[in-house]
């Protein structure tokens, strides 16, 4: 059983929050689901999710430059993480 899942995939993303998009990353946490996108999906998720074509419990997060710090940051404290 483990406490973290980092999703790559855009077909696994889009299961797991309805987003569809080329480039991205799904960090989903036991009580938790992070959509972090670049600046070409961001504004579009915000609008699907205020539309209810995105659960509101998913936090959409804008990717900053170095996005593997900004995914560290969220699974710190995480001791089992799957990686797809």
């Amino acid at each position: 059983k483990a406490d973290a899942f980092l999703v790559t995939s855009g077909k696994n993303i889009r299961y797991i929050t309805s987003f569809a998009c080329s480039s991205g990353f799904c960090v989903v946490l036991k009580d938790k689901v992070y959509l972090i996108l670049d600046f070409r999906y961001f504004e579009s998720a915000k609008i699907k999710q205020n539309n209810g074509l995105i659960q509101k419990d998913i936090d959409i997060v804008l990717q900053e430059n170095n996005v593997y710090e900004q995914i560290k940051a969220l699974l710190f404290g995480n001791k089992s993480i799957l990686f797809e």
